[in-house]
């Protein structure tokens, strides 16, 4: 049977039905979002100080510019249920679960320091070796080799440089006083 103007159109609508799709965002916006800032700022500093929970809950909700408790609580309860936060007297202490989820941003701001160092010791290798210092010399087989290794090594850690510091979250609006 052939497909009909009508049955096109029906079939183009039954589609149009559908609940759309939710906007898929990126690492980096989701990072952003006031509730990971939180969290890891919570991490940060591993222990939230204040007289109570709730004081330590009202100046994060401060710091990080909600506009109300219903913008709030929602992330806060989000953090609780999952086990990222507890909640005990007068402070607010991350979990291990809340360590793993930015084990990421570690490891790669360690790999980082690694490749950097390594980068600059090829360099001063090859220095050493176009100066003829034999016993530095004698270590490698291409003092050319090592320049470019060292170059490569350096501009890689500068390049994860940047983008550690783009998937890191932002700190709070306001400088805590005295938590």
């Amino acid at each position: 049977m052939l497909a009909t103007d009508a049955n096109k159109e029906e079939a183009v609508g039954s589609r149009t039905n559908k609940r759309p799709r939710p906007q898929r965002q990126t690492i980096f916006e989701r990072l952003q979002m006031n509730r990971y800032r939180m969290l890891y700022y919570i991490v940060s500093k591993g222990r939230v100080y204040d007289d109570s929970s709730a004081l330590a809950k009202t100046r994060l909700k401060r710091m990080f510019g909600y506009s109300s408790d219903g913008a709030f609580y929602p992330d806060w309860e989000f953090l609780t249920r999952e086990g990222f936060i507890v909640e005990k007297e007068g402070y607010v202490e991350a979990t291990r679960k809340a360590r793993a989820e930015f084990s990421f941003l570690l490891w790669g701001r360690l790999m980082q320091a690694l490749m950097m160092v390594a980068g600059a010791t090829m360099l001063v290798f090859y220095v050493a070796t176009t100066y003829s210092f034999t016993v530095l010399g004698a270590i490698l087989v291409s003092p050319y080799l090592a320049y470019v290794t060292g170059i490569f090594l350096l501009g890689f850690g500068i390049a994860s440089h940047y983008i550690y510091r783009d998937l890191t979250p932002r700190p709070p609006v306001e400088k805590p006083q005295d938590l």
